[in-house]
């Protein structure tokens, strides 16, 4: 993609801090088409049904060769429908969202029509107080889940500048198992 295109791109992330810090397991695939739909989303208004990711924009906004996307986007808007968020609360426990309640890909004009579920528009959608924010150009280079989840942790806390965490909390919200050490 060009840089040009890039750096005059605008799109921007918001998202309620519960779901910035909640747990999910995604593939990178996965995360980039579910932030590109987020990106697509006004947060002053509802959420359109269905937002439509096409494959060129996907391999335009992370600069990728259109010919992988075809494949890489089926199998994520297929994916992407099972996977769950789960946000965890020392006093009540823990709370399970999937994010989408519907998925479609349409081979032909090589599109993911994604619905997201009613449990989640609140946490992307007239927010209010605690969220954060960023232009998905931001993290549209990162090659990882991780400096993905890193990312948005860390912007999360950019008003304070200061984040403290311990190490087990940092696993958990990194979706690491305890092995890394």
């Amino acid at each position: 993609m060009d840089s040009v295109l890039l750096h005059n791109d605008t799109r921007k992330i918001y998202k309620d801090n519960a779901i910035v810090a909640a747990t999910n397991k995604m593939t990178l695939i996965e995360q980039r088409l579910l932030l590109l739909a987020i990106a697509k989303i006004d947060p002053r208004q509802s959420i359109p049904c269905p937002l439509i990711i096409r494959a060129d924009d996907y391999a335009e906004t992370f600069g990728l060769p259109l010919d992988g996307c075809y494949k890489a986007l089926k199998s994520a808007t297929e994916k992407l429908f099972t996977r769950q968020i789960v946000a965890l609360d020392n006093e009540t426990g823990f709370d399970k969202l999937h994010w989408l309640s519907r998925a479609r890909y349409v081979a032909q004009n090589a599109t993911a029509h994604l619905y997201f579920s009613q449990e989640i528009e609140p946490y992307l959608v007239n927010l209010q107080g605690q969220f954060t924010k960023y232009e998905l150009k931001r993290i549209a280079r990162l090659n990882s889940v991780h400096s993905i989840r890193l990312f948005e942790l860390l912007q999360r806390f950019k008003k304070n500048g200061y984040y403290t965490v311990s190490l087990d909390e940092f696993r958990d919200l990194m979706g690491l198992s305890a092995g890394y050490a």
